[in-house]
């Protein structure tokens, strides 16, 4: 169970980001283990990284799905549905993709483009209320992409098309990026160090995805990921 406390009221939507490879599936693997039986949605297919995914589907921790339509994702995900199956919390893997297949639909070959892309992009954000309605902890986990500003700085962020973009850090608690690191060193010897630096939580942090990634603090760095860690030092309490 999450603590609510004053600085983090009712913490419900997490979202994750980062390049390939960074441990973003293996990170929200550990969802069933901390919270229970978890409902495991790749948008747009495809399993990847979850250590002991066979262990958790058998012991009934863990179940799969795949969609591919924001709107059928509301459909299915009702609290009602979630009490009546036994959910304790959902995953949604490849989000980033999936909002840039349903933001950018139907716009090849439309009339007013303008018009379908903001009633795509608003059936997005409607989406994402959904999600944060449900008031059980749900798991976003995001590709990033990168800029420069005006003066050449990198800026990373998740990868979302537009103006979902900007709109997206309004809805989540917690938005992290995840990199990895390589220190070398002649008495630790090669390894490599996972950051993860925390973007936004409740409304301590501005609502920003475009910041500069070198002016936000690390707030958690490790060998490994451990979910539970990653919460705790996100401010997340989790307990029984």
């Amino acid at each position: 169970m999450i603590k609510v406390t004053e600085n983090r009221p009712d913490p419900t939507l997490y979202a994750f980001y980062g390049d390939a490879g960074v441990g973003k599936t293996r990170l929200v693997g550990q969802v069933p283990t901390i919270y229970g039986k978890t409902l495991y949605i790749n948008c747009l297919g495809g399993l990847e990284s979850i250590i002991n995914r066979k262990e958790l589907v058998s012991d009934g921790l863990l179940v799969e799905a795949e969609m591919d339509s924001l709107l059928d994702i509301q459909k299915v995900l009702t609290r009602d549905y979630l009490d009546k199956e036994g959910f304790r919390a959902v995953v949604l893997d490849k989000y980033g993709a999936q909002v840039h297949q349903n933001v950018l639909k139907g716009l090849p070959g439309a009339v007013d483009t303008r018009k379908v892309y903001q009633d795509n992009l608003y059936d997005g954000l409607r989406g994402l209320a959904h999600l944060v309605n449900l008031r059980v902890p749900t798991f976003l986990v995001l590709g990033e992409a990168y800029d420069k500003n005006e003066v050449g700085a990198m800026w990373w962020f998740p990868e979302l098309p537009g103006q979902f973009q900007t709109k997206f850090a309004e809805y989540v608690s917690i938005l992290a990026r995840i990199t990895v690191k390589d220190i070398k060193g002649p008495q630790e010897g090669d390894r490599q160090v996972h950051i993860v630096q925390l973007q936004r939580a409740g409304n301590n942090v501005m609502a920003r995805t475009r910041e500069p990634s070198g002016k936000v603090r690390a707030f958690f760095e490790a060998e490994d990921l451990v979910l539970e860690e990653v919460l705790a030092a996100a401010g997340v309490i989790i307990d029984g």
